[in-house]
């Protein structure tokens, strides 16, 4: 800047004498200096050869030049205009023009001023390249091919002409075009590095993944720094489930560019498929840094918090994506799902009737509904809902599916048993389809279509606990004791952690008289869950069945105890007792029993005997 000084305090008096050669070489170190991309210094010295001659043409397209590199682009407009009023040679004077205009992002005014241009000169193939960019830019692909097109009949050998035209053949989804499009381009510029990743995303749409990652590192051969390279090869990596690898990539493009949040975003892509759910968290909260209202990255983030139920936090994280868009109709569902996992059912409730009054044709929303609807139990709306979601989406099996658990709440099996089956129909190799298929039958009495059904269910996975558990269910109703005890051995080794299931056992060896193996079963579902009575009360049941009365009477006083208040217990509890001779404690049990069943027969019958036996010895 201070030689431009010096020049311009040693010009400036020779200038105002109206020397033409020291205004020319005034304008030639101004050119110099544009050249050079020194635009601050060069505005200065083009403004006082303007000074001097109004008229100058060049010194106006100069001026204009250097605020266009400036990113003045208004003012270079400005100037634009009038060198073209001005110059015999308008048309370049209009191809920067119409550059101007495009970095302004109007494209309309852009494409007059080309077209202008064109009429000019139709034989300079870079004012149709410049036409085609900006249609492709209104998304006119098909007319851009026509420009692109033109512009090759006049320059075969343009790479940037051939991207351009393969750009918007890509646009157009057709992918096959495009790739061989930017083959030939590479052809004639090998080390373009933009040219291989424009192949690489070729490859990438048409699926082809491995070229892809070769394309990719070709390119990142050429320009290591390109963080959108590296990101394309992230994509193409996790395209095949290479995740760890993916995640190298990602953290080679952030570090070049760790100000993008779209980086940071495929990083968190990564990181869920690894399952590493804290990372994915700090990464999604490194995408909110950059920019906090992007209410779909808050919606994103509660997701990877519900799915590990994490409810409050989602909860914050949506709430937060409905402050920036309460319009939203998926941040408010998602907002009930978490609201639901915390147990607050009216403001999920609420929540799921906002997103259904946003949009009411989202079978997603209806069936939330209808879910919530189902854990309180309120089973004929959770099925009107379900209807209205099967509405919009009759090919949804799982609708069908829900529908019927609805159904089958409401003890209408029959109507259960359809909506299963039009789930089946949908998707015939579900196997929770054929279970709850079961299930139906099952409540309905048909226990051999039943245990069909369930054998369906296991012959499409095998490996399901809870099939095997209820076909052994159906072994029981059908005293078929021993493949019913098979069942729940194999439910058991496939790991089913249910002491109900224990119990079941244990009633199954019951019934076989393998009465050790009983009191196995009923202790080991006991050490897993001591609070529920019943399984002290079948405990019980074997030690008087075995008449180790001792035993009985403590199994039978613990279900008591925990609060088993019914009449049969104090009647297998009065037996143990009449079997230990102790037959006023078990007249006071019996007593007990009709106190809660005036008309029990076993009772009356106790008191009796327990009544004659004391008589017996007392005259003894």
């Amino acid at each position: 800047m201070h030689l431009i000084l010096c020049f311009l305090f040693c010009i400036i008096p020779i200038i105002s004498c109206s020397d033409a050669e020291l205004l020319e070489n005034a304008e030639l170190f101004a050119d110099l200096l544009l050249q050079q991309e020194k635009f601050e210094e060069a505005l200065p010295v083009f403004e006082l050869v303007l000074q001097n001659n109004q008229t100058n043409a060049s010194s106006w397209v100069g001026i204009g030049d250097t605020l266009y590199g400036l990113q003045r682009f208004e003012d270079a407009i400005q100037a634009y205009d009038t060198a073209i009023s001005l110059s015999s040679d308008k048309p370049d004077i209009l191809k920067k023009k119409g550059d101007a205009f495009s970095h302004l992002l109007k494209f309309n005014e852009a494409l007059t001023t080309y077209s202008a241009a064109i009429d000019l000169n139709q034989t300079a193939p870079e004012y149709w390249k410049a036409r085609g960019d900006v249609l492709q830019n209104l998304q006119r692909f098909e007319e851009a091919i026509q420009s692109y097109d033109t512009a090759l009949k006049l320059n075969q050998d343009d790479p940037d002409i051939w991207k351009g035209k393969g750009d918007a053949l890509e646009k157009l989804e057709k992918f096959e075009e495009s790739l061989q499009i930017y083959e030939h381009a590479i052809t004639l510029k090998p080390d373009d590095p933009n040219l291989w990743k424009a192949k690489g995303n070729a490859l990438l749409n048409l699926e082809k993944f491995e070229e892809a990652i070769f394309v990719c590192d070709k390119a990142i051969g050429i320009n290591p720094t390109d963080a959108d390279i590296w990101k394309q090869k992230g994509d193409a990596l996790c395209s095949l489930e290479k995740f760890k690898e993916a995640l190298y990539a990602y953290d080679e493009a952030i570090e070049i560019n760790p100000d993008n949040s779209e980086l940071w975003k495929q990083k968190g892509t990564a990181l869920e498929n690894l399952q590493e759910y804290g990372k994915v968290i700090d990464t999604y909260n490194k995408v909110i840094e950059i920019n906090p209202e992007d209410y779909n990255f808050w919606t994103r983030k509660g997701d990877i918090l519900l799915s590990n139920q994490d409810y409050q936090a989602a909860l914050a994280a949506y709430e937060e994506a409905i402050r920036i868009n309460p319009d939203n109709a998926e941040s408010w569902s998602r907002k009930g799902d978490a609201l639901s996992g915390l147990m607050e059912y009216d403001s999920a409730m609420d929540a799921y009737d906002m997103a259904i009054g946003m949009d009411l044709d989202e079978p997603r929303f209806w069936m939330s509904k209808g879910d919530l609807l189902q854990i309180l139990q309120k089973y004929e709306d959770a099925t009107n809902a379900y209807d209205k979601a099967i509405t919009l989406n009759p090919g949804d099996a799982r609708l069908w599916k829900k529908k019927g658990d609805a159904l089958l709440g409401q003890q209408k099996g029959e109507k259960a048993l359809f909506a299963y089956g039009q789930a089946i129909i949908i998707n015939p190799d579900e196997p929770e389809f054929w279970k709850a298929k079961g299930d139906a039958l099952l409540t309905l009495g048909k226990k051999t279509e039943a245990k069909i059904a369930y054998g369906i269910a296991i012959g499409k996975n095998p490996d399901n606990a809870q099939f095997w558990s209820s076909i052994g269910d159906v072994y029981q109703e059908l005293c078929e004791q021993e493949s019913a005890l098979d069942a729940y051995e194999q439910a058991l080794k496939l790991g089913a952690n249910d002491p109900d299931l224990w119990k079941k056992k244990g009633d199954t060896h019951y019934g076989l008289q393998q009465f050790d193996n009983a009191i196995d079963a009923y202790k080991t579902a006991i050490s897993m869950n001591s609070l529920e009575p019943e399984y002290w009360k079948a405990k019980g049941n074997v030690y008087l069945t075995l008449e180790n009365y001792d035993e009985a009477v403590k199994a039978y006083d613990k279900a008591i105890e925990i609060n088993l208040d019914e009449a049969e217990i104090w009647i297998r509890k009065g037996d143990a007792l009449s079997g230990l001779q102790k037959f006023e404690d078990a007249i006071t049990a019996y007593k007990e029993a009709l106190e809660r069943d005036p008309d029990n027969i076993s009772g009356v019958s106790g008191i009796k005997n327990a009544s004659d036996a004391l008589a017996v010895n007392e005259t003894g």
